[in-house]
């Protein structure tokens, strides 16, 4: 298996863990711990038929597929609407991390300072080379998952942790499943449906899926791990009044003999470059998607106008719409739109499906 499609599955967990978390914690007593184990079996069942349909268009992405299976009045409207999904995937976590910057690194930010600050880096890398963008994705992990890696080790060793908090909530694992918990959980997985622009580049392997199983089980741990420690911590009903959970879980722990004594001045930093890298990525995506709909111009500027103008037009729009947010409110937007993904993720292996079989009735009459 490519090591760059490891890459973008764990980026995805990383990331989007702090926003999810908050979600699937919200339902710890109305069925979330069954909801976080249908929401690995059928995560490892995406990792591999999202492999395995991709691997039948080698070296193309969505775009190409969809072009070609679908007639011009259909893809068109698709591909926009998949533009359009990615960015709002990414802009989530970025407002997330906008917010926790202000709480806990300057309180006296302005208002839009510090997502400004991480919308330049976006804009100025997010239209590079899909090959370039995984070198950096590359360089982003090696550094951050040992300190994730840190994170857990010092969460399970804390005086703190209360295991009786821990042991009534894995008692409730027979409650019905809540669809809410369940699709957070589950939107964790879908780092490889990033494959739509980035198969044209690695295309995975099926030959090599025996790994599959065991990446998903590591997944599993940490959204095993990002569930019972806070409630640990905090208790079932405390952790619900929490907002910042994961950052929360960090400022708790402490490196007694460690060159820095607060765990939380090595996760936030890891959590910012992880998102930047996280929104970098599904914005590379939805641009990526963008500019498959129109025609390639040919002059500079031609170039420029197709490229930033979605990227300006959801700048302003994040914009304005922070200056309207408070956490709980970005929570409730990420719910919603946990709720929509994954029908849409159904709707791509669909159209997959369809492709594949088109694809083998032209190869058979071919042969015939």
């Amino acid at each position: 298996m490519n090591r760059y499609f490891f890459y973008l599955v764990v980026l995805f967990f990383i990331a989007g863990t702090a926003v999810q978390q908050v979600v699937y914690l919200g339902a710890a007593y109305r069925g979330s711990l069954m909801s976080l184990l249908l929401a690995f079996a059928a995560g490892t069942l995406l990792l591999a038929a999202t492999v395995r349909m991709y691997a039948r268009f080698p070296r193309q992405g969505l775009p190409e597929i969809a072009n070609g299976l679908l007639p011009r009045p259909l893809a068109a409207p698709f591909l926009l609407a998949q533009t359009a999904l990615w960015f709002v995937t990414g802009a989530v976590p970025l407002l997330y991390i906008s917010e926790i910057s202000k709480r806990y690194i300057n309180p006296d930010y302005a208002t839009n300072e510090p997502l400004a600050l991480f919308l330049a880096v976006i804009v100025f890398l997010v239209n590079m080379p899909s090959v370039k963008l995984l070198y950096f994705l590359e360089i982003i992990l090696i550094f951050n998952v040992p300190l994730l890696v840190l994170l857990c080790f010092k969460s399970y060793f804390s005086d703190q942790l209360s295991s009786y908090s821990m042991l009534e909530a894995a008692s409730r694992i027979f409650e019905a499943p809540n669809y809410g918990a369940f699709s957070a959980a589950f939107m964790l997985f879908t780092g490889c449906t990033a494959l739509s622009v980035f198969n044209r580049s690695i295309a995975p392997d099926p030959a090599k899926m025996r790994y599959l199983p065991l990446l998903s089980f590591a997944c599993f741990l940490l959204v095993m791990t990002a569930y019972f420690i806070p409630i640990g911590m905090f208790g079932a009903d405390g952790v619900a009044q929490v907002n910042y959970v994961w950052f929360a879980v960090a400022d708790t722990l402490r490196m007694q003999y460690g060159f820095i004594d607060r765990v939380l001045f090595v996760v936030l930093p890891m959590n910012i470059l992880t998102t930047l890298a996280f929104a970098l990525t599904a914005w590379h995506v939805g641009l990526e998607h963008w500019k498959s709909v129109w025609p390639a111009p040919r002059p500079v500027w031609g170039n420029l106008s197709l490229v930033y103008l979605p990227l300006a037009a959801m700048s302003a729009f994040l914009f304005v719409l922070e200056n309207q947010l408070g956490f709980s409110r970005i929570a409730r937007y990420a719910n919603y739109w946990n709720l929509w993904h994954v029908p849409n993720v159904l709707i791509v292996l669909l159209l997959l499906w369809l492709g594949g079989r088109a694809a083998d009735r032209a190869a058979g009459g071919g042969g015939g």
